[in-house]
Order: structure tokens, then sequence, then C-alpha cells
């Protein structure tokens, strides 16, 4: 859901964006599939952000469009703990000095340099930021810890609105995953516990995997390799968990292989 608290109305802010219009468009379909409110800072509240930062620098174009279209929340796809408005006045008001902290147990003799804007931090360990002076749509660097100072950083974007791009894509995969997860989990057979009345055919020739599969509920290949690829194993092996029983070729030319009771079983 919306909450609609822009100072202009949406239509109006979508085309003053220069940045990220067309990121916008992704996520407002996501939003359509994962919910949640979307809640956007003020004009004020911007202003508030960057009296704090140091003369003459103010914030990239393309991080006050971030701000004013979700800076307070994005929905369930992208976590205000990622990085938000509250975050970052956090950071401004306490001068980094937690990050700054850590950052000179690296390098005692380090300075931050005066136009450096603090994204993120993640497990006291490493942080990602921007340079105002880099322009209205700057690269983003990671610092790592144990790796010295900051020209030791990484670049990993080129920019901060495909920074944001892939911040959101990838918390929309692991969404995904997750929703698929939870169904195979649902759906899944107990371990070990399939029930079916094997033939005697079935304990001396073995049973094929197109046979086990659909007395274990998947009558097609590509929702067994489904779950098994979430749930992070091979197919065979998925079907060795759920039946109990194991996977051999018939004779090591073989190229097919059957599954036999355990006390068959044979290393």
């Amino acid at each position: 859901m919306r909450k609609e608290k822009y100072n202009l109305p949406k239509g109006l802010l979508m085309k003053q964006f220069k940045y990220l219009k067309e990121i916008i468009i992704v996520f407002e379909k996501l939003l359509v599939q994962y919910g949640g409110e979307v809640i956007p800072c003020t004009e004020e509240e911007i202003n508030v952000l960057e009296s704090m930062l140091l003369f003459p620098y103010n914030l990239p174009i393309a991080f006050k469009e971030f701000l004013l279209y979700g800076g307070k929340e994005m929905g369930s796809i992208f976590s205000v703990r990622d990085f938000s408005y509250q975050t970052t006045k956090n950071y401004l008001e306490g001068r980094y000095n937690f990050i700054f902290r850590m950052f000179k147990l690296e390098d005692p003799n380090a300075r931050f340099p005066s136009d450096i804007f603090v994204i993120s931090r993640h497990i006291s360990s490493n942080f990602t930021y921007i340079l105002l002076s880099e322009g209205e749509n700057p690269p983003v660097y990671w610092w790592e810890e144990s790796e010295g100072g900051l020209e030791k950083s990484q670049k990993i974007n080129d920019s901060f609105s495909n920074f944001l791009r892939e911040t959101i894509s990838i918390k929309a995969t692991y969404l995904l995953i997750d929703s698929r997860r939870n169904n195979i989990q649902a759906g899944k057979p107990p371990h070990s516990k399939q029930f079916w009345i094997p033939n005697t055919i079935h304990f001396t020739e073995g049973i094929t995997s197109e046979v086990l599969m659909k007395y274990l509920g998947f009558y097609f290949f590509s929702t067994l390799e489904e779950a098994a690829t979430i749930i992070g194993v091979d197919p065979n092996s998925y079907l060795e968990e759920l039946s109990g029983w194991k996977c051999r070729k018939i004779t090591e030319d073989d190229t097919e292989v059957r599954f036999f009771p355990p006390e068959t079983w044979e290393e």
C-alpha cells in the first residue's frame, strides 16, 4: 500500500526525476507482488540532512530522488535496514564516529575526506559510501576491514542509481527464493517416510527415477529439479532423501541410474 506523503502529486514528482524513473517503474511492479508501504521524505527532511553536510557539499540528485520516493520505507522488498533517511540521519548526527573508530583500527593515521557520505554499514566490519564531489549520480564504494585505508576500497557500482537497482533486484530474488522454498517445504513429503508397495522386480532390479518421482508426487522432472535446486541438492540425492532408497548404476557403463532399498544396497 502506498502512503501519499509527497509535497508534489506522484505524477509530477516522477516527471521531475532524472535518475530513478525507470527503477521506480520496475519497483512498483514488484510492490504489487510483494506488498508493503512506500513512505517518502519531505523536502524539509532532506534539507535537514543537507544542513549536516560539510560546506560546500549537497546531497546528489540521485540520492535525493531515492529519499523523495521512499526514503523512509520501500515496501517489503527493500528494507530500511539497508539504507534509509533515518540511518543516514543517525550517521550524520554521530559524525560517523562509530564508523571512524572501526576505520582507525585498520589505519591509525587515516582521515575521512570531507566529501565522504556513508550509505550503510554491515556487521561493524565494512561500509558502503559515495563521495559528494563525484557528481549527481556518483559511484558507490565498499570498504572492508583488514584491507587498509580508503585507497583499498572497491568501486562496486558506477552510479548510485545502478546500485539501488541491483540492491532491489537482489532483495526481490531472496523473497522469491524464500517464497518458493516455503511452498516446497509445505508440500514436501516427510523424510524417508514415503509409502508405496514395491513389487519383487523393484527389489531385484530397482526403480527408475521416473517411476520413483511419481510415487513421491513429482509428475514432471522440472518440478523435482526446481525443488532440489532450491533446497540445494541434486535431484537424485533429493529422491534418495525422500524415499530412503539408494541410487546407483546397474553397471559401470550404464548412463541410467536406479533406486534400491537400503537392505540391498552394497557400497
